[in-house]
């Protein structure tokens, strides 16, 4: 009214219409019963209605809701210009419930929602909320307030907090970190409660649970607390009262334990001394005893921890402990590694343990945990999880559950062993027998069929030496000589594939090789297809036999050829030093770090799908029409690549290309150090190949 925030306060004898009608855009005509304010300030106005008819629906409640726009947690919380009584939509974490309602808080802001009607929020659900906001002179809260949805996501980060800092409003309803000392510990009805003090600020925490270590807290012990701080104003004080609400075993962690009553004991000696004289001297000699057994134990107990730790590290073990009543889950820091998290960075939960499942393993472990609970089925598996960075991690989990006398589950307990690096080389052990089965098979035939054709060209030589040239029978035996030099050029690949044949290594430089063979390439290739190569100088020299080398680069030359649509495309050769790194070299089956010679060859034809490139190299695989491949052309040259103690990295996108990759370990240091990355990572992308420092030559198309 007037531009004016007015509050209108509306009765009838029709209550249920009215609770109907929240959050909708009204028109009400009724009696002025009352009138708050000055006259050029109103501030509130009664109106009595008589009836349904005097109140008129403009916009329902689900179309102003609609029209909110979303407002982030911090601004709504921050901006102290929002006038109180505005209809606000947020969203944000549930981290504690509350009567009536729960708060919402996101990293440093937090905000108290009272729900009139409809259903709550639980903690560690993400839930988006609509309100009127209130502001008063400590903290602001939505009330009345609806739930509109809810989701699953991540916990806010709880802020370290100085002492100082706890009493400030701005805080309240925030998930903090603070360090202070205990001054005095009282166990109550909820909980157990704690005063603590840092920097001359005392403050309070209330401990949620009840285990071992909370039961042995004693003053003076220094301590880290993460949990929900909440002010309180006492009667007569000028300042709230600061309170930290600790739920979990986990959000607690002792940093110093209490120090050795000194004075107790010496009271207990002085009060003895005089009556047991001589027994003075063996009562100081037993507290100092006592004293330093326990300091040792103390001391043996965090090198124990301290060995756990670094064992579960080096063994990529992590273990897990989950109270099934309370629902509070338990991870040791390796198990955060494992699962793609800094330690304590998260909340440990059953819900992040089961949304870090692979989806096609998730209700199968599900179903295991559950059977291993209610009817003690043993928890012992294996499955994928994805960690936050979309990495696949192969683990093998194993659990136990504790029962009470009745049989009733108290507790479940296991540990997760990361298997991802064994079932790397278990699948690098099975495609190396793999091929050298085929290639012991294939080596015998080919033996066999080569003394063949070995009597066929003989044969044929004979008869063409006595039969004359216009004979018809002379055309004939030139096409017996040809297939039959057709097929001693496959004996030769199938004997290079089974390794029947020692290569002539010796130092030589790839560079000259790898521009004959281009040009060779050239020659047959059809004038549709543009072909580049870029060969850098200082590529070092490499341990090769020259006849193979030019074998690998006119099979895949003719390989890439075959992959482009119609004959038309681009073919391009690229050879450079590089220097691969511990961590690139594991990343590419059958490579060692260190300097190498690196060859890659690209076109830009249809592609493979992901499960086509684990079987390109094995023998007589081909996805060739017929007449274009024998299915052994990347078998050889995979068997060439491991005799020369390479490596080769196919990556493929469909419509876009194949590169292969391959790396020759170099004879000796790269002539230009800098002119290579010291540390290699093979390319993702099929289409990008690092830049070398060398001019590009194309034979590009002609017609």
């Amino acid at each position: 009214m007037d531009c004016r925030e007015i509050e209108v306060k509306m009765y009838g004898p029709f209550r249920k219409e009215l609770e109907d009608l929240q959050f909708s855009e009204v028109e009400a005509r009724g009696t002025v019963a009352t009138v708050a304010g000055p006259e050029e300030n109103i501030r509130s106005i009664a109106l009595w209605l008589s009836s349904p008819a005097d109140l008129q629906q403009r916009r329902s409640s689900e179309e102003v809701l609609a029209a909110l726009p979303l407002v982030p947690l911090s601004k709504l919380v921050l901006d102290r210009s929002m006038p109180p009584g505005t209809l606000a939509r947020t969203r944000g974490h549930v981290s504690q419930a509350h009567d009536g309602g729960f708060w919402i808080s996101e990293e440093g802001t937090a905000l108290l929602v009272k729900v009139t009607r409809g259903r709550g929020a639980a903690p560690d659900q993400m839930a988006e909320v609509v309100g009127f906001f209130q502001q008063d002179a400590e903290a602001p809260l939505l009330s009345p307030a609806q739930l509109v949805s809810v989701a699953a996501g991540p916990p806010p980060r709880a802020i370290p907090l100085a002492a100082d800092e706890l009493d400030n409003w701005r805080w309240h309803g925030t998930k903090a970190i603070v360090e202070a000392t205990v001054l005095a510990r009282t166990p109550t009805t909820l909980g157990t409660l704690l005063l603590l003090e840092e920097n001359g600020r005392h403050f309070q925490a209330r401990l949620k649970y009840t285990n071992a270590i909370s039961t042995a807290i004693r003053p003076g012990a220094r301590l880290r607390l993460t949990g929900m701080l909440f002010l309180e104003r006492l009667a007569g004080e000028p300042d709230p009262m600061p309170r930290i609400l600790v739920r979990t075993a986990g959000d607690l962690r002792i940093l110093r334990a209490a120090p050795w009553p000194l004075h107790k004991t010496l009271a207990v000696v002085t009060g003895l001394s005089a009556a047991l004289g001589a027994g003075l001297i063996l009562v100081g000699l037993g507290y100092f005893w006592l004293r330093r057994a326990h300091r040792a134990a103390l001391d043996t107990l965090a090198d124990r921890e301290q060995h756990l730790k670094n064992s579960q590290t080096l063994a990529s073990l992590g273990s897990w402990d989950w109270d099934i009543a309370s629902g509070v889950n338990t991870w040791s820091d390796e198990n955060f590694r494992i699962f793609g998290y800094q330690p304590g960075a998260v909340q440990s939960s059953y819900d992040l343990f089961a949304a870090a499942l692979h989806p096609e393993d998730r209700e199968r472990v599900l179903n295991a945990a559950r059977a291993a609970v209610d009817e003690g089925v043993p928890y012992d598996l294996e499955c994928r999880i994805l960690r936050p960075s979309g990495e696949l991690r192969h683990l093998h989990c194993r659990g136990e559950v504790a029962r009470s006398p009745k049989g009733d589950p108290l507790r479940m307990a296991g540990t997760v062993l990361d298997i991802t690096e064994r079932r790397r080389l278990e699948t690098q052990v099975r495609q190396a027998q793999k091929m050298e089965a085929l290639g012991t098979l294939s080596g015998g035939i080919a033996h066999d069929f080569n003394n063949i054709l070995g009597a066929i060209l003989g044969n044929v030589e004979l008869a063409s030496l006595e039969t004359p040239r216009a004979h018809p029978a002379t055309e004939n035996l030139n096409e017996i000589r040809k297939a039959s030099l057709r097929a001693k050029n496959l004996v030769q690949q199938i004997l290079a594939f089974s390794r029947q044949q020692s290569p002539q290594r010796q130092r030589v430089q790839l560079g000259p090789l790898v521009d004959e063979a281009v040009r060779l390439l050239r020659a047959t290739l059809p004038t549709t297809v543009e072909l580049t190569w870029q060969i850098d100088p200082a590529t070092p020299a490499v341990l090769a036999d020259g006849t193979q080398m030019h074998q690998v680069l006119l099979n895949l030359g003719t390989n890439a050829w075959h992959a482009l649509e119609n004959d038309r495309g681009r073919i391009e050769i690229r050879l450079r030093g590089a220097v691969l790194d511990t961590e690139a070299a594991a990343r590419i089956p059958g490579a060692k770090p260190g300097p190498v010679a690196w060859l890659s060859i690209s076109d830009s034809g249809h592609g493979m799908p992901p499960g086509m490139i684990d079987r390109i190299f094995d023998p007589f695989f081909t996805t060739k029409e017929p007449g274009k491949g024998t299915g052994l052309g990347l078998s050889v040259v995979h068997g060439i690549m491991e005799t020369h103690e390479g490596a080769i990295h196919v990556i493929s996108t469909v419509g876009q290309g194949t590169t292969f990759h391959l790396y020759f370990p170099a004879a000796g240091p790269l002539a230009n150090p800098r002119a290579a990355s010291s540390s290699h990572r093979p390319p993702r992308d099929p289409r990008t190949v690092e830049p070398v420092a060398a001019p590009v030559r194309t034979a590009g198309s002609r017609g």
